[in-house]
């Protein structure tokens, strides 16, 4: 099981897409936390920690975690922006070189959307600055993730991978979800098109994008009949658990921190909600696209949340062979 824990809601950025804006901040009971992970430890195989910003807890919350897993060998990410640390390097060193902790970070390139909470744009100098601390500190510089806005979006999906080559790290490319502060809708079916381009142009100037973004790995293996995980993977209610920090379930981190979705979620029994959002429509299940227009549940609710569903058919229509056909023909970097 990969079991995510957003520990709590509170974050120190006040980013223009936010999905979790406005849902109430809190911390999660460590004691409950401790004892379900005592029951449950043999049967998860990695633990995610999200928020908010995972680093508004306070390390002694993660060494109980780790007085609890590391028999196991259970490995724990934590997914931050790292401005805690930033701010007090030694308050986190210990933690960030024990085995089996990992970071990823976070971070838009060329973009003015991520800002602190006093209006600062994160920009590409401190964010920099926060790499070049971590590496000097914990010995190595943490992937990161970049929410992508429709708005230029093959040019900034190109020169965020360029980036974090130059980096020496990894970034992870996300497709913006029109939920709390985020208004305007980016439709899947423009992101996957404008992605699958932007990957063309870099693999054509020679750049091997497998190396430098981690979900283009993801996307071949769902073309080449491989084992692929979330957003492609429609089996994830089998192996993904959420825990927020109410200590309420779920089995998605978009349903758990998007308002919109959390509240649909919570007024509906699990059932209820996965019939009313099992597919686009009806006539999807009669589709050989159904796995991948359907592949996950948040992007299903956004679709028909925007009336989109027209477009949406027709838009994957007409890609969906072209970007197919890239995929499977395209001589994945074996690791």
């Amino acid at each position: 099981m990969e079991l995510i824990i957003n520990p709590t809601n509170k974050c120190n950025f006040d980013c223009t897409f936010c999905s979790a804006h406005n849902i109430t901040k809190r911390e999660i009971d460590r004691e409950r936390l401790y004892k379900y992970l005592k029951c449950k430890a043999r049967d998860i195989n990695i633990i995610i920690f999200n928020g908010g910003d995972p680093l508004l807890m306070d390390p002694a919350f993660y060494f109980g975690v780790l007085d609890i897993t590391q028999e196991f060998g259970i490995p724990i990410s934590l997914t931050t922006n790292l401005l805690d640390f930033y701010k007090h390097p030694n308050k986190w060193v210990e933690l960030f070189k024990t085995k089996n902790v990992g970071i990823i970070n976070s971070y838009n390139h060329n973009s003015t959307s991520r800002r602190l909470k006093n209006g600062k744009v994160y920009d590409k100098d401190m964010f920099i600055k926060v790499i070049n601390l971590f590496n000097d500190k914990i010995g190595y510089k943490p992937s990161f993730i970049s929410v992508i806005e429709e708005d230029n979006s093959i040019k900034t999906m190109k020169d965020t991978i360029l980036f974090a080559k130059e980096l020496g790290t990894t970034c992870k490319l996300n497709k913006a979800l029109s939920y709390g502060r985020q208004e305007t809708y980016y439709p899947r079916y423009r992101f996957i098109a404008q992605y699958t381009k932007a990957m063309y142009d870099l693999i054509n100037e020679g750049i091997k994008v497998e190396r430098y973004e981690t979900n283009f790995r993801n996307i071949h293996n769902f073309f080449n009949n491989k084992e692929s995980h979330c957003p492609l993977n429609r089996r994830c209610h089998n192996n993904i658990l959420c825990i927020n920090p109410d200590f309420k379930f779920y089995n998605c981190s978009n349903i758990a921190t998007n308002p919109k979705l959390y509240s649909k979620y919570s007024t509906n029994t699990i059932h209820s909600f996965s019939q009313d959002y099992q597919c686009i429509k009806n006539e999807c299940v009669l589709c050989e696209l159904f796995n991948f227009c359907n592949s996950c549940k948040s992007y299903v609710e956004e679709c028909i949340r925007n009336s989109d569903v027209r477009n949406y058919c027709a838009e994957m229509q007409s890609y969906y062979q072209h970007i197919r056909n890239f995929y499977i023909n395209y001589k994945i970097e074996e690791i």
